[in-house]
């Protein structure tokens, strides 16, 4: 069959072709026959139990609350809204203390960068020229000669120990 431009659409009815479990056109699917009635069954009612006089008892004490289990609810009610009180308190701590952090990390930053701007001001006013005269004339200091400096092998490091006395 040539659909000329058409789409296939499923139909339900019984006018249109059969093609296996659908039917061609809309898309509703098949109707099945009805399947035929279950047989019946009877139910033979069954006759209440008798119900113990201690059966009866345990019923109507389970339906009211003793002295015991109110006061252990009341107690467990007082430490439930304790421990939430000072989980709270502890929470509003937390909180107030990365709040204090955070200010004084802030803090710290800003004397950090005042710190390095004044040794920066500080190193550049320092005159070496000016040092070097007063520690010429006013403290005697002159230049070493050849032979008073002396030249040895260290292991870097920041320090050295004379073990004996120097030439």
């Amino acid at each position: 069959m040539s659909t000329h431009g058409r789409k296939n659409t499923y139909y339900a009815d019984s006018n249109h072709r059969n093609t296996g479990n659908l039917t061609e056109g809309n898309v509703v699917r098949k109707i099945k026959p009805a399947a035929p009635a279950p047989a019946r069954i009877t139910v033979v009612p069954r006759k209440p139990k008798k119900k113990s006089v201690r059966h009866l008892k345990n019923r109507d004490k389970a339906r009211y609350m003793d002295l015991g289990y109110v006061l252990f609810l009341v107690c467990a009610l007082v430490v439930s809204a304790f421990t939430l009180y000072n989980y709270l308190g502890l929470q509003s701590e937390i909180t107030n203390s990365v709040k204090q952090i955070a200010s004084l990390e802030r803090e710290l930053n800003n004397l950090r960068l005042a710190n390095e701007e004044n040794h920066s001001r500080i190193i550049n006013n320092v005159d070496l020229d000016y040092i070097r005269q007063i520690a010429i004339q006013e403290l005697g200091m002159i230049y070493p000669i050849e032979g008073q400096i002396l030249e040895f092998a260290g292991n870097n490091t920041d320090f050295v120990r004379q073990l004996n006395p120097l030439p």
